[in-house]
């Protein structure tokens, strides 16, 4: 048996209703597993319980043909006693723990006496009773969102009856989760909501962002962007990309939030976390509807069935009545349902985004004047400016305001970088984007095979994946890029997302596959890496073809390259 992943929880999650701790165990082919599973419960659980005085304590244990997760609740200020006592539990259980049983619980009663933080306990219990937003972490609590908000030391608390309460209130917050998409509907409601007069907090895999200005770059999809953004003072109010990793490492860090939208849901990322079919990654995506106020907006997706047949069927209320919209690129029988129901809807009608609620219609904007659809042929950045509208919307933005961001949105490539970028160099077209999964390489074909038709173009297409993906999940990849007609395809490695893979390995695999898939091997190559590719796509294009670079994560290094040529 091995031990992975034993973790705080920090909030609502996959897992559990609220913070706790998790741990994962994974079978070995020798464990007798229903020995391991009957120890689990009654040699460690129970006594772990009874230690913390919480025998009827909620826990969670998810059985799987792997192994099992299982998660606990506890207390906010001893959430790390309660992850070191299930990891170290699963080591004792793995026979891989030096400590006796005796010596671990001793030591797991003295961290509990020794993290106990009443004080914070105290203020979080009076903030959740009056409605007032409370974020903590290891160093800092604060009360209030945004322009509302106070921070103070963990170490140094105020007592509940110095606060003063009425001073601090919420601002318009916004969840965005799903497969694909997430990014640039992140983007497109932070466009949305400055047009509206907002000075919006942006959180996404690429950066945080405060008024469209950066203030921190990278991957910022978790918790712990959640509480810089929400505690920055000058945040009127917020879109917070929220994804799958960061729920199930952590959670939610905030659980009022006015709306939250699920924009798909794909097969990707099977296997981590002991997720692996699409009905569990839909509870997990699901898990942002749950961090909706009472009376705030649900978002689903009406045209991607996993989203309806999963979603909704894993939420104790089935989609209906005014607390949910739904968005859909066409008109359809769920869509008709809902608004016939009274519900709010999103769609394209004609050439034109409308927008549907309580029997009336408002004609919002035409797709031609979204520069991000590309004339309607990124198909994929319709159902984006979909969610965007409707997230916004929900979040207090009239239709005016929707209109202006969108059609401000995507003027220039460097609105939403990494997601079609469109560069001239040397009469060659350039295109970046960040595609990096079969859902994501079909939503972008239409908008290539369209540039493509304008100039009877050929196309080189470069690619790579990350080692945490499954064999299978990077043969489909292969095969979505097959169906684009590539003329040339390069796999690069992605330095760094290796994952547990040797070197060379995810390219082996992908080269075998587009082979056997029938790309010739004249027309594959392996290149280095993405100014490698670039450098070798150029030189083989004409006038007029493509080079298109997915999984484009190299923006420093590419941009430079750019500058360096002759670009309009």
């Amino acid at each position: 048996m091995k031990v992975e992943n034993a973790r705080r929880l920090t909030g609502r999650g996959f897992y559990l209703p609220g913070p706790g701790a998790a741990v994962e165990l994974w079978w070995e082919p020798s464990d007798d597993r229903a020995r391991l599973e009957l120890a689990w419960q009654t040699d460690v659980l129970t006594p772990l319980l009874a230690a913390m005085g919480a025998a009827t304590a909620i826990r969670y244990v998810h059985l799987r043909e792997t192994g099992l997760t299982c998660g606990l609740l506890a207390p906010i200020d001893r959430l790390l006693a309660v992850a070191d006592a299930l990891e170290w539990g699963a080591l004792w259980l793995a026979g891989a723990s030096e400590t006796t049983f005796s010596e671990a619980f001793a030591a797991f009663k003295s961290a509990l006496v020794e993290q106990a933080n009443p004080p914070l306990l105290a203020l979080e219990a009076a903030a959740k009773a009056r409605g007032v937003p409370f974020l903590w972490d290891e160093v800092a609590v604060s009360l209030g969102l945004g322009v509302h908000a106070e921070v103070f030391p963990l170490r140094g608390l105020p007592a509940v009856n110095d606060v003063a309460w009425a001073r601090y209130r919420a601002v318009p917050v916004g969840l965005v989760t799903g497969t694909n998409g997430k990014t640039t509907t992140t983007r497109m409601t932070a466009q949305i909501l400055g047009e509206a007069g907002h000075t919006a907090g942006l959180s996404s895999t690429d950066a945080i962002a405060i008024g469209g200005v950066v203030v921190e770059a990278g991957d910022w999809t978790g918790p712990g962007a959640t509480r810089r953004v929400l505690r920055d003072p000058r945040v009127t109010a917020a879109v917070l990309e929220t994804a799958r990793g960061g729920i199930l490492r952590r959670g939610l860090a905030y659980e009022l939030a006015d709306a939250a939208i699920v924009t798909n849901i794909g097969a990707d990322h099977f296997g981590e976390y002991g997720i692996n079919s699409l009905e569990e990654m839909a509870r997990v995506k699901a898990v942002v509807w749950d961090g909706v106020r009472p009376g705030g907006k649900r978002i689903a997706n009406a045209g991607c069935p996993v989203s309806l047949q999963h979603l909704a069927a894993v939420r104790r209320d089935a989609i209906g009545g005014h607390d949910w919209v739904l968005f859909g690129r066409q008109p359809g029988p769920e869509l008709a349902r809902h608004a016939a129901a009274g519900g709010e809807t999103w769609t394209i009608d004609g050439d034109a985004v409308v927008h549907r609620l309580a029997g009336r219609t408002t004609r919002v904007i035409g797709v031609d004047a979204i520069p991000a659809t590309f004339g309607g042929t990124a198909v994929h950045n319709v159902e984006n400016a979909l969610a965007a509208a409707a997230l916004a919307f929900a979040l207090g933005v009239d239709h005016a305001a929707v209109a202006r961001g969108l059609a401000a949105f995507g003027r220039s490539p460097r609105d939403n970088p990494g997601r079609l970028e469109v560069y001239e160099v040397a009469g060659r077209r350039v295109i970046l984007d960040f595609a990096h999964n079969p859902h994501g390489v079909h939503a972008l074909a239409p908008v290539i095979a369209s540039l493509r038709k304008a100039q009877e173009s050929r196309l080189m297409v470069v690619t790579g994946q990350a080692g945490d993906r499954i064999d299978h999940d990077m043969v489909e990849l292969a095969r979505a890029i097959l169906d684009m007609d590539p003329d040339r395809v390069a796999v690069r490695p992605i330095r760094g997302y290796e994952r547990g893979r040797a070197l060379g390995e995810v390219e082996a695999i992908m080269q075998a596959a587009l082979i056997d898939m029938g790309l010739g091997a004249e027309r594959f190559a392996i290149v280095d890496d993405e100014i490698d590719a670039l450098d070798k796509g150029i030189a083989w294009a004409e006038p007029g073809d493509i080079v298109l670079v997915l999984a484009h994560i190299q923006r420093v290094e590419v941009q430079a390259w750019l500058a360096a040529r002759t670009i309009t």
